[in-house]
């Protein structure tokens, strides 16, 4: 370029900085670097892609997003981001929207139905161009403000919504749930605790289900005292369902007898169970046996090694965000609903002795 131009150190360059070198118009400029079709001569073309390149230019990625007042940003709300798997799952759907060219929005309901419904909210004045939803919340009215006419493309994933008819990735948490309980049983266990979280939404009520259809299949009586059920608090102080595990734990030493096995509502939840027992002495599998579920890449780590029901975070976020674009591309597809199945992933959490 015939010209120097200088940019200060730290500061970004701008369509006005090459504007400036290559002497033409920032609109010129805007035209060829937006590739709009604008007629500009190849010469010119030429000048102002040097320009850009000799200035090490980079285009603000969500500046190009809003062009043309068409909102390119996908909203994404799960309730936990501190939970391993939905950490998972929303690096899948993020990493999809960015190589689709669109933004994610990320929010965290904190298992909060309130705040989960106040970001629904704010997507839409967003005007997002699609949501994709872990909902926690029996709210009917949520839902059908993301299904009315005009609204963005809905897919649920992870929670299904009793009634919904949309696009929905979802899981069979009470297979997963029968599986886990009968491999328990199919180990030798009989005296087999449920811990759990509140069962405020669907995905927890089907494992539960599942659970108790396997014991009852084996004629094995549910006793009240074996289902733990403790309510998560959010304390802000670590991960709420780690503390709550550690808990729970706490509930199962105060008993007259351990029982021969648990079977806790996620990985975390056991994980804390696993972390609160070994303090007090006791030893896994050797003392209690133990399955989570999720099967979230810490349950390999722990020792011994927890035995779990794999829900794949990564395969359930990439469906969820391929069929989200689908239904941006052709707003007139029909509803897919689509059901994940789970596998029994053993290690070394349950002790295996002879079938009753």
């Amino acid at each position: 370029m015939a010209e120097e131009t200088k940019i200060k150190k730290g500061k970004r360059p701008t369509i006005l900085d090459i504007a400036r070198l290559a002497k033409v118009s920032p609109a010129t400029v805007s035209r060829v670097l937006n590739d709009t079709g604008y007629p500009v001569k190849q010469e010119l073309r030429e000048r102002i892609r040097e320009a850009a390149r000799e200035l090490n230019y980079r285009p603000n990625i969500f500046s190009q997003m809003l062009k043309g007042g068409t909102n390119r940003e996908i909203g994404i709300i799960v309730p936990d981001l501190l939970n391993p798997f939905y950490a998972q799952l929303v690096s899948a759907v993020a990493r999809q929207c960015v190589a689709h060219g669109f933004a994610p929005i990320v929010c965290s309901s904190f298992d909060s139905p309130k705040l989960e419904e106040r970001q629904i909210d704010i997507l839409l004045r967003q005007q997002v161009s699609g949501i994709i939803l872990s909902s926690i919340s029996d709210n009917e009215e949520s839902i059908k403000k993301l299904t009315e006419p005009g609204a963005p493309p809905l897919i649920l994933f992870d929670q299904s919504h009793e009634g919904f008819r949309g696009n929905i990735v979802s899981f069979d948490f009470f297979k997963g749930g029968y599986m886990a309980a009968n491999y328990l049983i199919q180990c030798g266990h009989r005296n087999i605790a449920f811990v759990s979280h509140t069962l405020d939404r669907s995905s927890r009520k089907q494992i539960f289900d599942g659970f108790c259809k396997a014991l009852a299949d084996a004629g094995i009586e549910l006793r009240e005292e074996m289902v733990l059920i403790r309510p998560a608090e959010q304390d802000g102080d670590g991960d709420v369902h780690f503390n709550n595990g550690r808990a729970l734990a706490q509930v199962l030493l105060e008993c007259d007898k351990l029982p021969d096995a648990i079977m806790a509502i996620n990985d975390i939840t056991a994980i804390g169970i696993m972390d609160s027992l070994a303090q007090r002495g006791v030893k896994i599998p050797r003392d209690l046996s133990i399955v989570g579920f999720d099967n979230i890449p810490m349950a390999a780590m722990v020792s011994p090694g927890l035995t779990t029901i794999h829900q794949p975070a990564l395969e359930t976020g990439r469906k969820a965000v391929e069929l989200l674009f689908q239904h941006i591309d052709d707003p007139e597809l029909p509803s897919t609903q689509i059901t994940i199945q789970p596998e029994l992933v053993v290690r070394h959490s349950v002790k295996k002795g002879k079938k009753q």
